[in-house]
């Protein structure tokens, strides 16, 4: 894989690589469950952060027994977990089977603590495109959308409401508002909508 031949797995087992720089683990499906718990630093906060990869077969209770397990060696740590549905952008699913019955379902997630949360506000993980795996790769990002200011909508149907047109009337003869006609007009009904 290109640029990753500089990287030394710190945790290697069979078909199974993490590392802290890269993150990358790679699993086989013999392996019925996988956990891979890391530790690392972000850079940019100074923080400590706890990174942990889970597989598991889709059997009811060898969910439970790895959740249970899992519960156990998160409470070793001093921070509390989250598990969330963060935003995933990209594509609404992350996994597909290729089968006669296609089928499609959003099973990877991740699992992070509130202050991981706190810290980055805009946190979303995008999907994406599948290459080996039927699982799309999923990554976290924090960077901020700014599409600048929201476009001012108006229902045309609200003018056939007289009691709407009374309360308009009143409030654009009391307000003084100062700018372009289309803020004018957006200023004036959004104190109305206030009132």
């Amino acid at each position: 894989m290109e640029g990753f031949d500089d990287i030394t797995p710190t945790y290697s087992s069979g078909h199974v690589a993490v590392d802290v720089a890269g993150n990358l683990v790679v699993w086989n499906l013999e392996n019925e469950i996988l956990k891979v718990i890391e530790t690392g630093e972000l850079l940019a906060l100074n923080q400590t952060f706890g990174f942990c990869n889970v597989y598991v077969v889709c059997v009811e209770s060898e969910r439970k027994t790895l959740w249970k397990e899992l519960a156990n060696n998160m409470n070793s740590f001093s921070i509390l977990w989250v598990i969330g549905d963060i935003p995933l952008q990209g594509m609404p699913f992350t996994w597909m089977n290729s089968g006669e019955n296609a089928a499609w379902a959003r099973l990877d997630n991740f699992l992070i603590s509130l202050s991981f949360i706190q810290n980055f506000p805009y946190l979303k993980q995008w999907g994406l495109p599948r290459s080996l795996s039927d699982h799309n790769p999923i990554v976290l990002s924090d960077i901020k959308d700014d599409w600048g200011p929201r476009p001012f909508r108006f229902f045309n149907a609200l003018l056939e409401d007289i009691y709407i047109m009374k309360d308009v009337m009143v409030g654009w003869k009391e307000s003084a508002v100062f700018g372009s006609k289309s803020a004018i007009l957006a200023a004036k009904i959004r104190g109305r909508k206030g009132e």
